[in-house]
């Protein structure tokens, strides 16, 4: 509700015509607070009346605090108080006329209304000389504007439609008639005025046909421009009206698609995501079970002199350290070849684990391919591989980087740099820098995990020291990088 004096109402029907199960044609009923004064005008049996009750039930039921049939995000005033002349009063009794008695009630609405309130009248200035009646009628609605009074009026007389369209804070509004069917489709369109098409209806009601066409010809010896002119802007009006209706319906069902879209993105995400962390999970098992093989084939050489048995557990450690722990990608960009494009053999990036493999089967519209990541066979989404348009129909040779790499001016000292790897990815590269160097008889390298928080660095001590695998370690020298380097020596 709002105190704006807009009437906003998507799709109202009349309750009355709801609770009678009737099958109602729904109508917005827009007018906002510049207009005063709405004149409806159209066939008889096309609707204006039921569109004054519609409206004075909606308003009432509003201030009671009761639902509307209509679409959501309508609006409506709070109107102070709701007047009506609506039906035959006509009393023989009270020796009332069916003039008289409209006119008693215009006078107690006159004489009672407030600004803001709500007016409906229908057929405004019947039942005497249509001039009279029609000039009556001006002058009432002039009067009621005035009063900053909302006022819904039916009516045929054509100089009331004139003057909704040539006064301000008036407004045409019709009840529309199809001109091929001869009959009305009970749709209010506001804009434009309506005709009486008193002729075709009474065609229509079954009206001897004889007498029409008599009508009509006594209807066309009159000068009928103005109402030719009317026709012809009605007929514009409706044509802009259904072309209006049908780009409503297209937007909603673009907006409706849209949103289906963004559900089904989100669901889609969220089960990428689902299935990242349980294919994720697999793979830390996979590679701590790798882990602890490489620590027992170290343990196993540990003293070993044996040269050809420490070549072959060296391979085999270099096997298993070629499957990726959590790296980053640095040249995803190179990997945009659609798993479609593959076959068996391919090189293969692995998008959700960051891993590069070697692709075991043809993909041939498959949902889980088989991949090789070292010594790993295992099964991923097929969504998640990409290929390497420079590297199809080549082996992989993308191996696990550890960032290792010479100290600067010492050849024979290998060194890890940690710094900007978070806990997990930290351990991961160090324990597979640590197997290499034993199985390389490295006898001295370097760590290097900076300052920071101290988190990497004591994870890097807390290692080296609980597994065993080192001679000693220390704080670098000061040429090192003091603290913030790890000197390791087996």
């Amino acid at each position: 509700m709002n105190r704006d004096s807009v009437v906003d109402l998507k799709e109202a029907r009349n309750p009355e015509l709801v609770l009678d199960g009737e099958n109602v044609v729904p109508n917005d009923i827009e007018w906002d607070g510049y207009i005063k004064v709405v004149i409806i005008s159209g066939p008889n049996t096309g609707g204006k009346t039921v569109t004054l009750k519609t409206l004075g039930l909606l308003a009432l039921m509003a201030r009671a605090g009761l639902y509307l049939p209509v679409k959501e995000h309508s609006r409506i005033p709070f109107f102070p108080k709701v007047y009506s002349d609506i039906g035959d009063d006509q009393n023989i009794q009270l020796k009332l006329s069916t003039f008289s008695a409209h006119l008693k009630k215009i006078v107690h609405i006159l004489n009672h209304v407030d600004a803001g309130s709500l007016v409906l009248l229908d057929e405004l200035g019947i039942a005497t000389d249509p001039q009279e009646g029609a000039a009556l009628a001006e002058a009432i609605l002039l009067n009621l504007k005035n009063k900053d009074v909302m006022t819904l009026v039916s009516t045929h007389y054509f100089s009331l439609k004139v003057l909704a369209q040539t006064q301000e804070g008036f407004l045409n509004a019709c009840t529309e008639f199809d001109l091929d069917t001869l009959s009305p489709t009970y749709r209010l369109i506001f804009g434009a005025p309506g005709q009486s098409a008193a002729l075709d209806t009474a065609e229509r009601l079954g009206l001897d046909k004889s007498i029409i066409e008599q009508a009509r010809g006594l209807y066309q010896t009159k000068d009928n421009r103005a109402e030719d002119l009317l026709k012809d802007l009605t007929r514009q009006r409706l044509e802009l009206s259904r072309d209006k209706e049908e780009i409503k319906l297209e937007k909603e069902t673009t907006e409706a698609m849209a949103r289906e879209q963004r559900i089904l993105t989100h669901r889609m995400r969220e089960e990428e995501k689902d299935f990242q962390k349980s294919k994720n999970k697999k793979l830390q098992l996979e590679v701590r079970a790798g882990k602890a093989e490489i620590q027992k084939m170290i343990q196993e050489i540990k003293g070993e002199k044996n040269l050809p048995k420490i070549r072959k557990v060296e391979r085999q450690i270099n096997s298993l350290s070629q499957v990726p722990l959590s790296s980053k990608v640095e040249d995803a960009k190179e990997w945009s070849l659609p798993v479609e494009e593959l076959k068996s053999g391919d090189p293969v990036l692995i998008m959700n684990l960051g891993a590069y493999g070697t692709l075991l089967e043809s993909p041939e519209g498959k949902k889980k391919l088989r991949v090789q990541m070292g010594n790993i066979n295992t099964v991923v989404d097929a969504r998640s591989l990409r290929g390497n348009p420079q590297q199809k129909g080549k082996k992989s040779e993308k191996k696990f980087s550890m960032n290792v790499q010479a100290e600067s001016g010492n050849d024979s000292v290998a060194s890890c740099d940690l710094r900007g790897m978070n806990s997990e990815e930290a351990g991961e590269v160090m324990e597979a820098f640590i197997s290499r160097a034993i199985v390389q008889k490295a006898q001295r390298v370097l760590i290097i995990h900076g300052h920071g928080m101290g988190k990497i660095k004591s994870l890097v001590r807390s290692y080296l020291e609980k597994s065993g695998l080192c001679k000693q370690f220390m704080a670098g020298a000061r040429h090192e990088g003091g603290d913030g380097v790890t000197v390791v020596e087996f």
